[in-house]
C-alpha cells in the first residue's frame, strides 16, 4: 500500500513516462542491445539510448547491466 507522500512522488511520472518508454524497454529486453531495439522500433540508436537513460532516471533504478554492446536486465526487472 502506498502512503500519501509516495503517491505525490509518483504523480510526476504520469507527465513524463510514455508508452514509448515501455516500447523501448520491451525492444531492448527482446533484442538484448540498443542497436537491435532501434531496428525493431524503426528509430536510431542515439534516440533509444537517450530514452532508455531517461526512463532509468524517471524510475530512479538501473534497468540493465551493460556488458560491452549487450544489455542484460537486472534482477529487479
Amino acid at each position: 500500500m502506498l502512503l500519501p507522500a509516495q503517491i505525490g512522488n509518483l504523480s510526476r511520472y504520469a507527465y513524463e513516462f510514455t508508452i514509448r518508454h515501455i516500447e523501448i524497454f520491451r525492444a531492448v529486453m527482446r533484442s538484448g542491445n540498443v542497436t537491435g531495439a532501434a531496428r525493431q522500433l524503426f528509430s536510431s540508436q542515439p534516440i533509444v539510448n537517450r530514452e532508455l537513460a531517461r526512463l532509468e532516471t524517471l524510475l530512479d533504478i538501473r534497468l540493465f547491466e551493460r556488458d560491452g554492446g549487450s544489455l542484460r536486465p537486472v534482477i529487479e526487472c
